[in-house]
């Protein structure tokens, strides 16, 4: 079966990642790619030999020849276009996040269930193999009982400047949250089986994205006469229905020693670091007790160039063969769409929010 895709959004995300992994895949065959700005649309034809481009993204899913299409574009636009691919009947990878507020994204799960199409948002985190590693520990009853998690991705000097929007409150809807809050959060609550969030606490911060501190920093020089409306640093405190606690910290830009992603798992049978430092460096190791010792174990994981996206593609283009329901479900989404709302709001009124 030869998947005929399309293309949504020529930015960074879908030139430097989706499509370079796409062309490995024998069985895809890129059709179309819109953007409204037809010179990044035909930049991207241009390199990939992609035959048809245009501004419009309603004419590509007008097409009869794309049957999956790949939404890569600003957040405010993801309910749009991810309702009107549906409604067009085609099966649709959506960037994360996957709205800009739970509304939007329950908008578009009740879309995917109407029209019966397979609908995953990229989540692609994971996919990496030391979190499915992990996920088998975890299933295998290595752990006890997780009692809590804290999870984060922290940057030194990292806020957006390929592309003006991530900065923009109206474009975006929020920032680091919304930019890699989302990846973590969703890791770890997947790595405990997505347990209901029933207390959300939490504080955002607008630290360095303030004027005042781009006149003597240098984090974001491209986008400098951007608006930057959105925090650049959050925390949150999460209460779990199992008893469990999560917490979750995230910045793009912070005084601290180095870039870090991690997540750490503490349970009464064992403990689990993942750490990623600068995209280069990552440790998976597992802290037990063996015959009475404390015990450090680290096991062995293959990494491939991409590996994570090329996963998680191959496990979405599955899906719409065989129509089963992708792994990373859509209800799944949304239910990290909402805590996030609950993040927000909670540092707006300085109260914690109760989910049900």
């Amino acid at each position: 079966m030869e998947h005929r895709l399309g293309i949504i959004g020529a930015g960074g995300i879908a030139r430097e990642v989706h499509v370079p992994v796409l062309r490995t895949f024998s069985d895809v065959k890129i059709v179309a790619v819109a953007d409204a700005d037809r010179a990044a649309a035909e930049r991207l034809a241009g390199v990939h030999g992609i035959p048809y481009v245009m501004t419009d993204y309603r004419e590509l899913l007008a097409r009869s020849d794309v049957d999956v299409v790949l939404i890569s574009t600003p957040n405010h636009l993801h309910a749009e276009m991810a309702v009107a691919a549906l409604e067009a009947g085609k099966h649709v990878l959506l960037e994360k996040p996957m709205a800009t507020c739970a509304a939007e994204a329950e908008r578009i799960a009740a879309k995917a269930r109407e029209c019966g199409r397979i609908l995953m948002v990229g989540m692609n985190n994971r996919f990496r193999p030391d979190a499915q590693q992990l996920k088998r520990y975890l299933e295998g009853g290595a752990f006890g009982d997780v009692y809590h998690v804290r999870t984060g991705w922290l940057r030194r000097a990292g806020i957006p400047s390929w592309s003006r929007w991530f900065t923009d409150k109206a474009r975006a809807g929020g920032g680091v949250l919304l930019d890699i809050g989302v990846h973590m959060l969703d890791l770890a609550l997947w790595l405990l089986g997505n347990p209901r969030v029933v207390l959300v606490t939490g504080k955002t911060f607008q630290t360095f994205t303030r004027p005042e501190a781009r006149q003597t920093r240098m984090w974001a020089p491209a986008a400098s006469d951007g608006a930057y409306d959105v925090e650049d640093f959050a925390v949150a405190f999460l209460h779990l229905e199992t008893g469990a606690t999560l917490t979750l910290e995230v910045s793009w830009a912070a005084n601290l020693a180095r870039d870090v992603q991690f997540v750490h798992l503490f349970g009464t049978g064992a403990g689990a670091v993942l750490e990623e430092i600068d995209f280069s460096d990552r440790r998976f190791t597992v802290y037990t007790e063996r015959f009475g010792c404390l015990v450090d174990e680290s096991p062995r994981v293959k990494w491939e160039p991409w590996g994570d996206r090329v996963a998680m593609w191959r496990h979405f283009l599955d899906c719409v063969k065989t129509g089963q329901p992708p792994s990373a479900a859509v209800e799944e989404a949304v239910q990290v769409q909402r805590i996030l709302d609950a993040i927000y709001t909670a540092s707006e009124t300085g109260q914690p929010v109760a989910l049900r």
